[in-house]
């Protein structure tokens, strides 16, 4: 029986209304910024509105050359009071002659893992290591593959979304996996997200790791492993896991892409700091072409937690809200993550695009999880 993939068995929630109470809102709050605009002699043509789940943005095409920055920086500050908002972002757009100006949305929804993993941008992405983080504030889907990020440190305290985000990045790799491309190692010290994988035999390279012990056994065989590998591909000629598993490919004989998430890394951290640090900077400076890939996350994003030679390695560092400016600077090196509202609003630096970008977590429920798990494990898998 040939295997269908999760993706395509309605196992996950899609809404199909998600924007239609920011419709309304974005409607209203239109008219007051004219009406704001206008009292300030801004004399301006609305162009576009843009809405997603975190933010609405209304473009504008100026009617006078004569605007000063000066002018729109004073509206910048005191239309938040107008609009009962928090903030009021204004930019302006040099090559139509305009600016926008952003708003968080008041009305913000929750985003269905379902609705991003029917989305175009996802399904024309050839890849068994690609992977949902949630919505951009252009609607666009936040999409990254372990091919081209091999590591990543997500940060965020307690109600922040980052445990929602973990569960929303394994679901959508198992969604769209087959048993022989991809394998999990989970590692779970708090015993709180990730034992709930553990009903899900056929991607797990080993049992959950529930105990100090366990999680550096683990990154002792993922470091083991990864020199094996090496080995492997010297035999071969090859340098990556790609060149290998194409080589092989006939045999049956493909080696899976493995990926750790070690949810909470601080307990392990103040387990054992320099075993546990010589371990993950091993595994991030040279697992990459082994097709080893680790996330690590924490609600903690301290110096002592996220060492500088981590970071160097972990180039991908993903930020949910935290409790201050000092540790959004050790979890993204730039101040912003402090100021997010929790409830899986995010940002990171999308080396793609050469810039932060800002986008609200996806959702997966503990019941689709279950379904999930209870599709692969009930069905067999025939690449």
């Amino acid at each position: 029986m040939q295997y269908k993939k999760p993706i395509s068995q309605n196992i996950f929630t899609v809404n199909n209304n998600l924007l239609t109470a920011t419709t309304k809102y974005s409607e209203e709050v239109g008219k007051t910024i004219i009406r704001v605009l206008d009292s300030n002699k801004i004399k301006c043509v609305p162009k576009s509105v843009v809405s997603s789940p975190m933010s609405i943005t209304y473009k504008y095409a100026l009617e006078s050359y004569d605007i000063k920055k000066s002018q729109l920086k004073s509206i910048e500050e005191s239309l938040p009071m107008f609009l009962n908002c928090s903030s009021v972002k204004f930019s302006f757009i040099p090559e139509e002659t305009g600016f926008a100006i952003t708003i968080p949305n008041h009305n913000r929804p929750v985003v269905p893992l379902g609705n991003l993993l029917n989305t175009i941008e996802y399904q024309l992405i050839d890849s068994d290591t690609k992977f949902i983080m949630g919505i951009d504030s252009f609607n666009k889907p936040v999409i990254l593959d372990f091919n081209k990020i091999p590591h990543m440190i997500i940060s965020g305290t307690t109600g922040s979304g980052k445990s929602v985000a973990i569960n929303t990045i394994v679901c959508s790799i198992l969604a769209n996996a087959v048993i022989n491309t991809v394998q999990f190692v989970f590692i779970d010290p708090k015993q709180v997200e990730l034992t709930k994988y553990s009903k899900c035999t056929k991607f797990l390279n080993r049992p959950v790791a529930t105990s100090t012990r366990e999680a550096i056994d683990a990154l002792w065989d993922m470091k083991y492993e990864m020199n094996r590998r090496y080995g492997l591909f010297a035999e071969k000629g090859v340098a990556n896991l790609e060149q290998y598993n194409k080589i092989l490919e006939a045999s049956n004989e493909v080696l899976p892409h493995i990926i750790v998430v070690i949810d909470e890394l601080a307990e392990l951290i103040n387990a054992d700091k320099n075993l546990v640090q010589n371990y993950l900077v091993s595994l991030g400076q040279k697992s990459r072409a082994s097709g080893i890939h680790l996330i690590c996350a924490t609600q903690t994003p301290r110096a002592e937690i996220i060492s500088g030679k981590l970071k160097a390695n972990f180039t991908t560092q993903i930020a949910f809200q935290v409790q201050n400016l000092q540790e959004s600077r050790i979890a993204l090196g730039v101040s912003g993550a402090e100021k997010l509202i929790g409830k899986g609003d995010a940002m990171f630096f999308d080396s793609e695009q050469h810039g932060f970008r800002n986008f609200q977590s996806a959702m997966v429920t503990d019941n689709e999880i279950e379904k999930l798990i209870d599709y692969i494990e009930n069905h067999s898998i025939i690449d």
